[in-house]
C-alpha cells in the first residue's frame, strides 16, 4: 500500500502518494512573490468589476519588514576570538578590556589606506636617512662632540614628529571606516556580529614591556574565529 496523507474536510484520504507532494517553497520566495504582486500597478478591469486591487499598506509594510529580517539573518556573520600573548617565560597574558575594531575592506577605505601608507613612506624615508647619518657621525667622532649629538637628537626628533603625524591620520582613517567594535572580557575574549565580508581587525596594547598593534585581514562568513596574539601583531605600517 502506498503512503497516503490526510487532507480535506473530515480527514478523507488523498489518492495521491506522499512522494508526489511538492516541498513547500522557502519563506523568502513566498514573501518575494507577495511583495511583487503588491507592488504591481492597479488592474483597471478589477476596478470596473468592483474587486479589491493591490494590498493594504499595513500588510505590505509587514512583508517588507519580514523579508528584510530574513535577508539580514542570511547575510550576517559572527567574529569571535581572544586577545593574548606569551611572555618569554611561557606565561600567557590575556588582555581584558581592550577594544577590537572591525573596518570593512571597502573600495573607498582601501584607496584611502593605500594613499596613507604611500605618503608615510615618502615622508619617512628622508627623515630616517638623516637621523641615521647623524647618529653615525656622532658615534664616529673622537671624544664627545656635543654639536654632533645634538644634531643626531634633532634628526631623530624630526623623524618621530613625522611618524606621529601620520599615525594620527591612520587612526582617523580607522575611526572613519569603523563598521563595528567589541571589548574583550576579563579572559581576553570578544565576539561581534557583522555582515559577511572581508574586514581589517584593529587592536592595540600599550604595555610596559610589550607594545603591540594588530591590523589583520579576515573573511567573515558564518561563525569565524580570529585570535590576536603576539605572532600576528603585524600589518600596522605606522
Amino acid at each position: 500500500m502506498k503512503n497516503v496523507h490526510r487532507a480535506g474536510v473530515g480527514g478523507r484520504l488523498s489518492k495521491h502518494p506522499v512522494s508526489h507532494l511538492k516541498p513547500a517553497p522557502p519563506l523568502w520566495r513566498g514573501l518575494f512573490h507577495a511583495l511583487r504582486s503588491a507592488s504591481r500597478p492597479p488592474n483597471l478591469e478589477g476596478h470596473r468589476q468592483g474587486q479589491q486591487v493591490g494590498m493594504p499598506k499595513v500588510m505590505k509594510g509587514f512583508i517588507l519588514t519580514t523579508l528584510a529580517a530574513v535577508l539580514l539573518v542570511g547575510c550576517s556573520g559572527e567574529l569571535t576570538g581572544a586577545v593574548y600573548y606569551s611572555t618569554k617565560g611561557g606565561d600567557v597574558k590575556r588582555l581584558g578590556d581592550h577594544e577590537i575594531v572591525l573596518v570593512a575592506a571597502t573600495e573607498a577605505f582601501e584607496k584611502e589606506w593605500r594613499e596613507a601608507r604611500e605618503a608615510y613612506v615618502v615622508a619617512m624615508e628622508p627623515k630616517m636617512a638623516a637621523a641615521e647619518q647623524a647618529r653615525k657621525e656622532a658615534a664616529a667622532s673622537s671624544g664627545y662632540q656635543e654639536h654632533l649629538f645634538d644634531k643626531a637628537r634633532e634628526a631623530a626628533g624630526e623623524a618621530d614628529k613625522v611618524r606621529s603625524e601620520h599615525l594620527a591620520h591612520a587612526l582617523k582613517l580607522v575611526a572613519w571606516g569603523k563598521t563595528a567594535s567589541a571589548r574583550t572580557d576579563v579572559n581576553g575574549k570578544y565576539s561581534v556580529n557583522v555582515p559577511r565580508g572581508r574586514y581589517y581587525v584593529y587592536g592595540r596594547h600599550n604595555g610596559a614591556i610589550n607594545d603591540m598593534t594588530w591590523f589583520v585581514t579576515v573573511a567573515v562568513g558564518g561563525t569565524t574565529t580570529l585570535d590576536l596574539t603576539g605572532s600576528n601583531a603585524s600589518g600596522w605600517p605606522f
